[in-house]
């Protein structure tokens, strides 16, 4: 049955299926989220067979992989690497991300989303939450800037993510 992701708020958390991050930053989701008033959702892709034999807290859901569309029309909040497709739907649902890049184009498409005010960078796992509940009180996007990322800008956007890293 399909998850409908219908929790109050819901931080989506998942890093890509290639260059997704290692064990010490999936624990440190776990050590810091546990127990808080967050339901957090974790898509792991291939970390899922050594993370479900962790202890994972009642408010933590791990997946091997989720319904990104689905899980973003719920979230509060997205905690991801930066990868171009992941970005262009955070923007187009108006949920501010939580960049944690793990390679070279990850951080420049970091760089520009953070310019454009739709999330911040975090590059030290122990700050996590930290930076989760600095996010969530200040973001405060401009109106507009969602609403370029509608399906008929996404590809005018890529473009010019593809123009600033060429340049960045």
């Amino acid at each position: 049955a399909e998850e409908d992701y219908s929790y109050d708020n819901l931080i989506y958390v998942s890093l890509g299926t290639i260059f997704n991050a290692g064990p010490e930053f999936y624990r440190a989701v776990l050590n810091q989220f546990g127990g808080t008033k967050y339901t957090v959702v974790i898509s792991c892709g291939k970390n899922y067979e050594w993370l479900k034999r962790e202890k994972i807290p009642s408010n933590v859901i791990v997946k091997p992989y989720v319904n990104q569309k689905k899980v973003m029309e719920r979230a509060k909040l997205f905690v991801t690497a930066g990868g171009m497709n992941s970005i262009c739907e955070a923007a187009a649902y108006g949920v501010p991300c939580l960049l944690y890049p793990q390679q070279g184009e990850q951080a420049l498409n970091a760089r520009m989303f953070r310019k454009l005010g739709m999330g911040t960078v975090v590059r030290n796992e122990r700050k996590l939450f930290r930076e989760v509940e600095r996010l969530l009180r200040e973001y405060a996007p401009e109106p507009e800037v969602s609403a370029e990322f509608s399906e008929i800008r996404l590809r005018e956007f890529t473009e010019r993510l593809e123009d600033y890293q060429k340049t960045g």
